[in-house]
């Protein structure tokens, strides 16, 4: 239902650029290796399905493109609960003075964790 302003999705950080089919179309560096082909290089095909409001993304190459046959059949106890219409309990907003990436690549990964992070590393 959506639209795209653009008529390309760009990586903010790498500035790669894609056509809404997924051809890799741009590329800003100019040191590229030598026989370098975009063709070889286009976004990953993935089954999109959308579930109560949720879009949901599976990257299998052979998915089937439906989520729900890869629910556990306790999923089913959620039919009465209003997923489509979610109210935040709590919200917490933080100002950061520093750069967006080196906070979500600390975020995402834990190599750090059980040295800085004992307990969460327990869990």
């Amino acid at each position: 239902e959506g639209r795209l302003k653009a008529r390309l999705i760009t990586c903010p950080y790498h500035d790669w650029s894609y056509s809404l089919r997924g051809d890799l179309v741009r590329v800003p560096s100019k040191s590229l290796p030598e026989g370098f082909d975009k063709a070889d290089h286009p976004l990953y095909r993935v089954a999109l399905s959308v579930w109560r409001g949720f879009v949901l993304v599976n990257l299998r190459e052979d998915a089937d493109g439906s989520a729900e046959t890869s629910f556990d059949p306790a999923s089913g106890d959620l039919a009465n609960w209003p997923l489509e219409t979610p109210v935040s309990g709590h919200m917490l907003r933080k100002v950061m003075n520093c750069n967006w990436k080196i906070f979500w690549e600390n975020f995402n990964e834990c190599l750090h964790c059980p040295g800085v992070h004992k307990d969460l590393s327990r869990l």
